[in-house]
């Protein structure tokens, strides 16, 4: 589960369906929810949400949510 068994001629980054990131694994939704888990700091992010598409500059409330979540709440060290 959390590591690549996709190959480059299949595409993307999963691992047992799971999206697998240098940092992370998790799981995004059709509307926008995204689930991860960061190993190394022990984080573990939910972000809920039902929006078909982002507009108006939504696509960026996902990065400033996972900043803010490490911010205040990942341990420095593990």
């Amino acid at each position: 589960m959390t590591r690549k068994h996709t190959t480059p001629e299949t595409g993307g980054n999963y691992g047992l369906g799971f999206a697998v990131g240098d940092d992370h694994f998790g799981h995004g939704g059709a509307y926008g929810t995204q689930s991860r888990y960061f190993p190394k700091t022990g984080l573990i992010t939910i972000f809920l949400v039902q929006q078909v598409k982002w507009s108006d500059g939504g696509e960026k409330a996902f990065p400033s949510f996972l900043k803010a979540a490490a911010d205040h709440y990942a341990p420095r060290t593990r």
